[in-house]
């Protein structure tokens, strides 16, 4: 059955990984500002993505993967869980009516002291069986998921895995050579790199309210701009 939380990890897997996707672009524009006693020269960055609604379509149809691997662990989990459960009543109804039978044998002679003392232990078994069932539920709601086959799930999130780790070293590489031809250092483009997905994420955000409100103000820069100050001012 399909639950608000299992929405909620969709839209979260998808969000993730097309961040992971995205292409990040770099535009650089030099400007120069002369004046009668000096020249003011600066440097300026232009950091944006490129996007594509396909890189959307890809994690979407990942993400929907992992959550069936996701719902098919439940189910095993939960089938399993329901059978150790039969089990443990069978087993322990099987060893009430050997007690049972064991004490009748002893009272062959009283017939009519056995039959209701036959009638009560059974109302008192009935009693301890229900007990005992609520009990063995409480104890395996407490164990759900020890029977989660995690080999399987995680074989079938590979996908999403690979590509979204593979993507995502590759997109920051790329950022990487050409910042660092820009005195960044490694901290501030690892920074950068996530200012590009948040900017990408609030971008789609965005869009979406925008189209079931069409007076929800709507950002236009795509891109994040920084003065990197190589050029010296004299």
């Amino acid at each position: 059955m399909l639950k608000l939380r299992d929405i909620i990890y969709f839209v979260l897997l998808t969000g993730i990984h097309v961040c992971a996707v995205i292409q990040p672009t770099v535009e650089v524009n030099a400007k120069l500002n002369w004046s009668s006693s000096n020249v003011d020269r600066s440097l300026r960055l232009n950091v944006g993505y490129q996007y594509k609604p396909l890189m959307l379509t890809r994690s979407m149809m990942y993400s929907l993967l992992t959550m069936i691997g996701l719902w098919h662990g439940r189910h095993r989990d939960a089938v399993k869980r329901a059978e150790k459960r039969q089990d443990e009543i069978e087993r322990r109804a099987r060893r009430g009516s050997i007690l049972i039978r064991s004490y009748s044998s002893q009272l062959e002679r009283a017939r009519q002291l056995m039959n209701e003392w036959v009638r009560r232990q059974k109302e008192a078994s009935l009693s301890d069986l229900q007990e005992d069932e609520a009990a063995l539920d409480a104890e395996l709601n407490q164990s759900e998921g020890s029977y989660f086959p995690w080999r399987k799930f995680l074989l079938i999130a590979l996908p999403w895995t690979l590509t979204f780790v593979v993507a995502g070293m590759l997109n920051y590489g790329r950022l990487y050579l050409v910042i660092q031809n820009f005195s960044l250092t490694h901290w501030q483009t690892v920074m950068l790199y996530a200012k590009i997905q948040m900017l990408f994420l609030h971008r789609m955000i965005e869009v979406s309210l925008a189209s079931y409100w069409r007076q929800f103000p709507v950002t236009v820069d795509n891109y994040i701009s920084l003065e990197t100050h190589l050029l010296a001012t004299e």
